[in-house]
């Protein structure tokens, strides 16, 4: 059985959100599923840019998400401290 790959949601589109834990998040090999954000339509504005499914202004609404629900421990969701950073400053799965 193939795995998939882990689903992510992002909030917050901040510069470090948008440069810098989008492409690691897909580097790593994570499906990213939603983004979220304060700004009213700033989050669906970088959606659409990003082709990303889903976009919020309210980070409860992402958090609601079925595509967010732990499936294992493999799809956890937005439980960030399961990523981390090696030594090389890229985003691992651990």
């Amino acid at each position: 059985m193939t795995e998939r790959p882990m689903r992510v949601g992002i909030i917050g589109t901040g510069r470090i959100g948008v440069d810098g834990h989008v492409p690691q998040c897909r580097q790593a090999g994570a499906e990213l599923v939603a983004l979220a954000d304060v700004v009213p339509g700033r989050a669906a504005r970088f959606a659409e840019q990003l082709d990303v499914p889903h976009a919020f202004d309210d980070y409860r609404a992402l958090l609601a998400l079925p595509e967010m629900r732990a499936e294992s421990e493999r799809h956890i969701g937005v439980e960030a401290h399961k990523m981390k950073h090696d030594k090389s400053g890229r985003l691992r799965y651990e």
